[in-house]
């Protein structure tokens, strides 16, 4: 991939300078181009916080291991997400664009006392059903060593400009015959304090007045925080490599109730999160762990370009 972009962080990306970007290279931008510019962003010597861990592990209400849980790392890389967006050869804005899909990998258990190293690149663009979908993959190195890796998926809406239309995707269908292994309330509280954390500070996930303006029953979490939880509960034994794939279907709104269904096939871990008051489910996702899990999935989801 050639690089026309790169930049290179010396410290994590300013939230109020990132939404100032996004507001100044417009928020109906759209170029007419399948193709998106070759962009990059590092951001190396990544020293994990303590407070910072145990605040993101405290809200996702999950416990605080002796490793990294697997979806941690986008509270690095998102940040990084969002600047990438928000440059002004982008051809998409920040608010029009609607994250769809994560597929992740996580090589091995890592340490919070490791240094780490962010890289975000593009990746494909594609005129879908109703719109444009876009690729951004991430990684997360130490030295040499690649340990976690994603391709996020996003959506923009809009008419295709384009007659060669691809049809999306298969969605992750809801389970059939799941169990339900847990139910809980879902407070809204720790929003605006989540939205630090995590590097999506949209207010969307901590403003209800907003949130009704732009559509929505009220504000609703971020994916992450609630599909911390849910990885959480269904968790088995992991055995490394982890792939992991969450499919986000529909908001899941602050005081409300949730449930979770789960069914296990083989080495195969399926879940769904659903939120009161929709019938269908909200975040889909897949769980396998082990090698040979990762032979099976990885190869055609998942390509580093962060070499």
């Amino acid at each position: 991939m050639n690089i026309t972009v790169n930049i290179a962080l010396t410290r994590k990306p300013s939230a109020s300078y990132t939404l100032f970007k996004g507001l100044r290279h417009g928020v109906n931008r759209h170029f007419g181009n399948q193709q998106l510019p070759d962009i990059r962003i590092t951001w190396p010597e990544i020293k994990i916080k303590p407070k910072h861990l145990q605040a993101f592990c405290r809200i996702c209400d999950i416990q605080v291991e002796k490793t990294l849980p697997p979806l941690y790392f986008f509270s690095l890389a998102y940040p990084c997400m969002l600047r990438l967006i928000g440059q002004a050869s982008f051809p998409f804005s920040m608010f029009k664009v609607l994250n769809t899909r994560t597929y992740t990998v996580m090589y091995q258990a890592i340490s919070p006392d490791r240094a780490l190293s962010v890289a975000v690149t593009t990746g494909a663009c594609r005129y879908v059903m109703k719109g444009i979908e876009f690729d951004l993959h991430s990684g997360v190195t130490a030295g040499d060593d690649l340990l976690w890796e994603n391709s996020s998926r996003f959506f923009v809406r809009g008419k295709s400009i384009n007659e060669s239309v691809v049809e999306n995707e298969d969605r992750m269908p809801a389970l059939t015959g799941g169990d339900t292994i847990g139910t809980w309330y879902l407070p809204a509280k720790n929003r605006f304090q989540f939205g630090r954390l995590s590097g999506d500070s949209n207010g969307l996930h901590y403003n209800a007045w907003y949130a009704q303006l732009s559509g929505f029953e009220r504000d609703f979490a971020q994916p992450l925080r609630v599909a911390s939880k849910c990885i959480d509960m269904v968790a088995p034994p992991i055995h490394m490599p982890l792939v992991l794939d969450l499919r986000y279907k529909g908001p899941v709104y602050y005081a409300h109730q949730l449930s979770l269904s789960y069914q296990s096939v083989s080495d195969i871990h399926r879940f769904d999160l659903y939120c009161q008051g929709n019938p269908r489910p909200c975040i889909c996702g897949q769980m396998t762990s082990g090698p040979k899990m990762l032979e099976k999935h990885v190869c055609n989801d998942l390509v580093s370009h962060l070499a």
